[in-house]
């Protein structure tokens, strides 16, 4: 009996043993899972923090690079604009001294000799006529009172005849006695007028506008003569001639 007890007391203890082992046992392991869940929670905070640092840099440099291409953009702007500034005061102190290109003379002036032709071809220029249209007007006022010549006098008056073109004083009464500017407004007035009418004396068709197109100061001084004029034949080469010298002297 008492040995039954015995093994029965043994059983008991054993069982307390076993009991108390797993108990520490399940205490160790539950530990050890509260570390490793510690430690992952952890992990990840570090990461975290890593992340964030990155991230910080990363948005203060590109915070840095844009200041830097702010300031060299702002940098370039004045420096262009302070180049365009001098340029403008160096044009400004330096003009510049080259002529444009021109196909004709300038206005020729007044002083000196032939100032009342150059008075005439400056005026018959104001008016938009062709370098070859003036030398060939010019060619036949220098017929009617510059005795083939620039020096031309427009108040050599006759018994029938006035002025540069030595208008009809029987059909043009009004320019009797005119200044040198009435005469180059009346040769404006009645140009087109006397050209449309008896153009054809030159050539057949012949008008204003046709007359203003010729190039050449010859075809110009004798469709003027045959047209405006109307004068006798025998002077018509007199006037291409003269035609030619008001060229060459006013346009070169």
């Amino acid at each position: 009996m008492k040995k039954h007890i015995y093994f029965i007391i043994a059983i008991v203890l054993a069982l307390a043993l076993i009991t108390t082992l797993c108990v520490k046992a399940g205490s160790e392991s539950g530990n050890k899972k509260e570390t490793t869940t510690i430690s992952e929670a952890y992990i990840p905070s570090e990461t975290t923090t890593l992340l964030e640092t990155s991230t910080t840099t990363e948005v203060e440099t590109t915070k840095e690079a844009t200041t830097i291409e702010t300031t060299e953009r702002e940098e370039s702007t004045t420096k262009e604009t302070t180049t365009k500034i001098s340029t403008t005061k160096a044009a400004e102190n330096h003009p510049a001294t080259t002529k444009p290109i021109t196909t004709t003379k300038p206005e020729v002036s007044n002083s000196g000799s032939y100032a009342e032709a150059t008075q005439v071809w400056n005026y018959m220029k104001s008016l938009g006529w062709s370098d070859a249209v003036c030398a060939g007007i010019m060619g036949n006022i220098m017929a009617e009172v510059g005795g083939q010549t620039l020096n031309i006098n427009p108040y050599s008056s006759s018994s029938s005849y006035y002025g540069m073109c030595q208008w009809s004083k029987r059909y043009y009464p009004q320019i009797i006695g005119g200044s040198l500017e009435d005469q180059c407004d009346f040769l404006r007035d009645t140009i087109r007028k006397e050209i449309n009418t008896y153009g054809s004396n030159y050539a057949s068709g012949m008008n204003y506008e046709k007359f203003l197109q010729l190039d050449d100061p010859q075809d110009v001084a004798l469709c003027f003569a045959k047209a405006y004029e109307r004068c006798g034949s025998g002077s018509y080469g007199v006037r291409q001639s003269n035609a030619v010298k008001a060229y060459q002297y006013f346009v070169g």
